[in-house]
């Protein structure tokens, strides 16, 4: 199946994948309908947080990606908001979006070269 041209690169994979290994919890832990512990709960904020202001995806969709409402994800992007006075934490998020954002580019460039190019076809 040939993959369709503007196809947008989901980020939520990759918010989760990289405030996982930043901040040391399971991956499906992030995801899980309990809250968990606090510093579960706190990498899941700071990945919603990551995917809703960092790359502009809708509040439904951030909850959607990892069990949450629109209303628990506003209230992580809030919590997020309050710690980044912090100035050793802005730093950290701050790399970590530029990180994502080099990722995202990446993986679209990619995409792009597939689409221009498919592999496996026969003209």
């Amino acid at each position: 199946m040939r993959p369709r041209r503007n196809a947008a690169i989901r980020t939520s994979p990759l918010c989760v994948a990289a405030v996982a290994a930043a901040c040391g919890v399971a991956p499906r832990e992030l995801g899980a309908r309990s809250r968990g512990r606090a510093p579960v709960a706190d990498a899941r904020h700071l990945a919603l947080y990551l995917d809703h202001v960092a790359f502009g995806a809708s509040l439904s969709a951030c909850g959607r990606a990892l069990s949450r409402d629109r209303a628990s994800v506003r209230h992580a992007c809030a919590r997020i908001e309050d710690r980044r006075d912090d100035a050793n934490f802005d730093r950290a998020v701050v790399a970590l979006e530029q990180a994502l954002g080099a990722q995202k580019r990446l993986l679209e460039a990619l995409a792009f070269s597939f689409i221009s190019h498919p592999t496996g076809e026969e003209s």
